[in-house]
């Protein structure tokens, strides 16, 4: 179930530790955002944005673990990305577009998120040069990713794919459901078993 928490729950310091390793903001310019900032708590299985919503809302995970995903014409999840501590989260394309949301956010596991307006966002970043870095730092990092995970998940074996995953997420080997991972991979939970024992360095 979705619900609002009070602000002052979270240590302020806390969220502004997890901004700074994406880019350098001080205290009095993460102050800035209080105005238009919330903070939203999902259980498992709970989402934070679906088919046909709004696309303009982002978040920033601070705790819990959750997936983007996009159902095929066949009914089948296509995983574009796993959002854990510190990770950003929007259906970025269609936030970009401003068009509705082709795509789900769904908790996986429960989490607590610092949720903002993207259109917002925009406005403070006319007045506050931190954040517009920040958010450019963002979107960088996002290319970066979605550039890796295409090639690595498209042009590559199964053996490839998952060495790219061990390397990439490695604490979520043991930490997401097995089914999760391979749709993510595009592999089936059976190769994505027989690859997990081979390894050797993970649990079962």
């Amino acid at each position: 179930m979705t619900h609002m928490i009070s602000l002052i729950d979270h240590s302020v310091e806390k969220i502004h530790a997890r901004l700074s390793k994406i880019s350098t903001i001080s205290l009095e310019e993460f102050s800035i955002v209080g105005p238009i900032i919330k903070f939203v708590e999902l259980g498992a299985g709970d989402f934070f944005i679906q088919p046909g919503e709004s696309s303009q809302r982002m978040a920033i995970t601070l705790s819990g673990l959750l997936k983007t995903y996009y159902l095929l014409e066949n009914g089948k999840e296509h995983i574009s990305h796993f959002a854990q501590e510190g990770s950003f989260l929007g259906v970025y394309t269609d936030m970009l577009k401003k068009v509705p949301s082709s795509g789900s956010i769904e908790a996986i596991e429960p989490s607590t998120l610092l949720v903002m307006n993207y259109e917002e966002m925009l406005e403070v970043t006319k007045k506050s040069l931190a954040w517009a870095h920040l958010l450019r730092r963002v979107a960088e990092q996002r290319y970066i990713y979605r550039s890796d995970k295409d090639r690595n998940i498209n042009m590559k074996s199964a053996q490839e794919k998952f060495e790219y995953f061990c390397e990439t997420h490695p604490n979520l080997i043991n930490r997401l459901p097995q089914n999760q991972i391979a749709l993510y991979l595009n592999i089936t939970p059976a190769t994505l078993s027989r690859l997990k024992n081979s390894s050797g360095n993970y649990k079962k």
